[in-house]
């Protein structure tokens, strides 16, 4: 396959970051003799081309293309964070897609981010304060307080509410009374046969 023959490391860390699209790729990559033959292949052989393209780039930069343009996007949206967990480990983010830094560096630190990274921080701030010791705390202090409630015979409006937990909604009430089977045939919106 010619595309194979021709396809090099012609991409820069510029180009990258410029956004690209497949064919903007696909032109980076290949000669104009290859594009004539792009458009000239079948939708099974333009797949191939694709996966080929696509194994070839992360031989090349160490990730694939739409690892990179994952990559990109979070970037876009955590540069900073990301910025921070690299200077952590000695690295430079603006170095990315060097011999010294690839993109697969990048993408291990990404994908292996613990939940004491600014990364993991700035995408679920929430979560990141709440590890398993602050879990067990709460439901202790939870138990504790169902107990204290217990032992002072409390009446059942004063139960204890449990201390919310990040990404755990808190029960919701929707009425005080049963609906009948009626209305509750109605609301549901099932005919009577």
């Amino acid at each position: 396959m010619r595309l194979k023959d021709e396809a090099a490391s012609l991409l820069t860390n510029d180009f990258l970051r410029s956004r690209p699209n497949e064919w903007d790729l696909f032109e980076e990559l290949l000669t104009k003799q290859s594009l004539k033959e792009l458009d000239q292949m079948t939708p099974e052989d333009f797949g191939r081309a694709i996966r080929w393209i696509d194994e070839e780039v992360k031989r090349i930069k160490g990730a694939s293309f739409h690892e990179i343009m994952m990559l990109l996007d979070l970037i876009d949206e955590h540069e900073e964070a990301i910025a921070y967990d690299c200077l952590a480990l000695g690295l430079r983010l603006r170095n990315v897609g060097t011999e010294d830094f690839t993109w697969g560096d990048l993408l291990a630190i990404v994908r292996q981010a613990p939940r004491s990274s600014a990364l993991f921080r700035s995408m679920s701030p929430d979560e990141a304060m709440w590890g398993h010791t602050e879990q067990l705390l709460a439901l202790i202090a939870d138990f504790i307080s169902v107990g204290n409630w217990q032992r002072s015979q409390g009446k059942k409006k004063d139960y204890p509410k449990p201390i919310p937990r990040p990404g755990v909604e808190q029960d919701k009430k929707f009425g005080t009374e049963a609906m009948s089977l009626e209305d509750a045939a109605s609301w549901l919106g099932w005919e009577k046969k």
